[in-house]
């Protein structure tokens, strides 16, 4: 009887084994059919993005994530056959979540296949595919394997995480166990570690019980951001500030106390380079809604003014203050970094502070640092550091920078000037600038200041050499800064190595040329 008892379980148990590390490729053309790819435009028509999407309604009820519809006014699925279906309403989203559920537009009569949902957490190991459209290209690609953990989140309940890989367009796509059944839905994937894919639980999915039937263009996590708000925003990243500004408009006519449209006012207007009106707008905005985030808007806004006017201390004392306020309760790497990088430049730049600021700046960035190692905080708290005479500090501070962001001009650009002008190695300072040439870009203005730096170094190369050579070169860089930006100061600093020039010139040639008229004379 014993005996019997345990075939009895090692047979189930073995078939449970093989249901659940099996599914059928039956089954999975039959759900497939269920999945799609989606896509998404903006008020103009144009392609916004794409993800993926799949069917939980037999009368075309459709689940994918938020941030796939956020900001769209329009969108069309693509099916599995080719078939492309407008999506007519929302049902239900949960911003947080980040899940939707809408339906398509579709005749009566017509039916879908729809995926069962999950109404129970995986275990861990379980094994699982995924179903998506990577890349917004590569439809129906299926990636398998198996639940790695489950943990909880504060938003988005439980979050499965899963070593199914899946990437950028798979947002939205179903995880499905061996039974078919949707366990969660992809959602979001760390890119600093490897194959790290997390999937929002189907429980939170079965959680959404609303039923809201708002138009795609309505659908929004802020009440404040409407349809002209997001009208507005589509224009300004076409770089259409006249639209721009006619939506945001259009939006303070009708509620003169949203923050959102205020703010997004200020953006254009910096957008543009108007400092002015953007500070103007910025202020509106933090006065309405107090929040953290135009404060800061308005901050950064007050400091782009000042430094705009020839580092005005009006602005400047502005700015500082309202950051150190803000720094207070919300003690954030950036809100420091930006502390110490208006201090510096008030200091070195504009001449308006005393030497003293600069090792206030150098303690702010120190504060930022501690928080978070970013790149860009070593390389300023390296430049303070050279400011202060401290060569050997801004030298660490600027390698950091480089192994932390090797694509950024700017750390090799202050690397070059710190090793030829305080190490004197200009060798390795024209390496670092020619490197921080090639990682500059559209960036007029910078790559004339670095050409400018590399005219020095050349005649600092002449000057140690002799070799006349090293000059031309330095005149052909100022030539190229000054095609620029028409900067007088090449164009004098060229005249300025010509007229050297001649004269060694005179100096090197003047007894040859006294020799000739005396042989002259005599004759």
């Amino acid at each position: 009887m014993k005996t019997r008892f345990l075939l009895i379980f090692s047979l189930m148990y073995l078939m449970a084994f093989a249901q659940q590390s099996n599914l059928s490729p039956q089954m999975i053309r039959q759900v497939s059919n269920s999945i799609f790819t989606i896509y998404t435009y903006g008020p103009d028509g144009k392609l916004n993005g794409a993800g993926s999407g799949f069917v939980i309604g037999a009368n075309g009820l459709c689940v994918t994530n938020f941030h796939v519809l956020e900001d769209a006014f329009y969108a069309e699925v693509k099916m599995k056959n080719g078939e492309k279906i407008k999506v007519r309403n929302i049902v239900d989203f949960n911003a947080a979540a980040d899940l939707v559920k809408f339906r398509l537009d579709v005749p009566a009569g017509r039916t879908f296949y729809p995926l069962r949902i999950a109404n129970r957490l995986p275990m861990q190991g379980d094994d699982v595919v995924n179903i998506s459209t990577p890349l917004g290209v590569f439809e129906q690609t299926l990636s398998k394997g198996n639940v790695a953990t489950v943990r909880t989140h504060q938003d988005h309940g439980y979050l499965i995480q899963v070593t199914a890989p899946f990437s950028v367009g798979s947002s939205g796509s179903p995880i499905i166990n061996m039974r078919g059944e949707v366990i969660g839905v992809a959602t979001m994937i760390f890119r600093l570690g490897q194959n790290l894919n997390f999937a929002v639980s189907s429980l939170k999915l079965l959680q959404m019980t609303r039923t809201r039937n708002v138009l795609l263009a309505d659908m929004s996590k802020d009440p404040l951001v409407t349809r002209y708000i997001k009208q507005a925003r589509a224009a300004l990243k076409r770089n259409n500030y006249d639209n721009a500004a006619s939506m945001t408009l259009t939006e303070l006519r009708r509620n003169p106390q949203n923050s959102v449209a205020w703010s997004l006012m200020g953006q254009i207007y910096e957008a543009v380079g108007d400092y002015e009106n953007s500070t103007r707008y910025y202020q509106k905005a933090y006065k309405i809604s107090n929040k953290t985030e135009d404060a800061l808007n308005y901050g950064l806004s007050v400091a782009e003014l000042g430094m705009a006017n020839g580092g005005n201390m009006k602005c400047f004392r502005e700015s500082y203050n309202l950051f150190n306020k803000i720094v207070q309760d919300y003690p954030h790497p950036v809100i420091y970094y930006y502390i110490g990088s208006w201090l510096y430049e008030y200091t070195v730049t504009y001449k308006k502070l005393s030497g003293k600021s600069l090792q206030n700046a150098l303690d702010a960035l120190d504060e930022s640092l501690k928080l978070e190692p970013y790149y860009f905080t070593f390389a300023k708290r390296g430049a303070v550091k050279a400011a202060m005479n401290d060569a050997g500090g801004a030298l660490v501070d600027y390698d950091n920078a480089i192994k932390l962001n090797s694509q950024d001009y700017e750390p090799y650009y202050l690397r070059g000037k710190l090793r030829s002008f305080n190490f004197g190695n200009l060798e390795a300072g024209l390496e670092d600038s020619e490197k921080a040439l090639r990682l500059v870009g559209n960036r007029p203005t910078i790559k004339a200041d670095i050409l400018y730096t590399q005219a020095q170094i050349y005649q600092r190369l002449a000057a140690n050499t002799g070799n006349g050579s090293f000059t031309t070169t330095a005149m052909h860089k100022l030539d190229e800064a000054y095609s620029l930006t028409n900067n007088n100061e090449y164009l004098n600093y060229k005249r300025q190595l010509e007229k050297n020039n001649n004269s060694r010139a005179l100096d090197e040639h003047g007894d040859d040329d006294f020799n000739f008229d005396l042989d002259f004379n005599l004759q």
